[in-house]
């Protein structure tokens, strides 16, 4: 078989395409598809970088607001020489709402937590007054919300004419 030059450039010309169609090409998509999904991988990366980049001042500030809150709810804590003055703070805010202080008594600290090397109490207040239902709800609200660490965890009224019985259980928090 006696090619000529002009076939032989031809059959040449064929076998590079069918190499380029059936090997080459395919490897390239096959690089593409690889390159498009770390092009993606990395995106995402830079999008969530972005992302934290951006959120940074505001958790910055919210820690801030947490340790403002931490220094406020450490100073309402008293320590057990403070004592005596919770009394006189309880008669205070009583008489700043109206609110008739029959008689106060403090029962003996129990223990509540023990946090690292401090340990706290509470104390439970027990407190007897007399007043008008309005009045009751502003000495609560104050009481809940003022200087020390106060919870009220036990109320009981008893409707009485012209003002309401009441008996509440206030506890405290103390730090021994």
């Amino acid at each position: 078989m006696n090619l000529d030059k002009k076939t032989l450039i031809y059959l040449v010309i064929i076998l590079v395409t069918l190499v380029t169609i059936v090997i080459i090409t395919p490897m390239q998509i096959k690089n593409i598809v690889v390159l498009n999904k770390k092009i993606k991988t990395l995106r995402d990366e830079i999008t969530k970088i972005q992302e934290d980049v951006n959120s940074r001042p505001k958790v910055l500030a919210d820690t801030e607001k947490v340790k403002l809150s931490i220094a406020e709810l450490k100073s309402k804590i008293i320590s057990m020489q403070d004592v005596s003055s919770l009394q006189t703070y309880i008669s205070q805010v009583a008489k700043e709402n109206n609110l008739e202080i029959v008689e106060t008594a403090s029962t003996p600290p129990t223990a509540y937590k023990k946090i690292g090397t401090t340990s706290f109490v509470q104390i439970p207040i027990n407190v007897t007054a007399k007043g008008t239902f309005h009045n009751l709800g502003r000495f609560t609200a104050k009481i809940e919300s003022r200087e020390y660490c106060l919870e009220i965890k036990r109320l009981t009224i008893v409707p009485g004419k012209p003002q309401l019985n009441i008996n509440l259980n206030i506890v405290a928090i103390a730090r021994e």
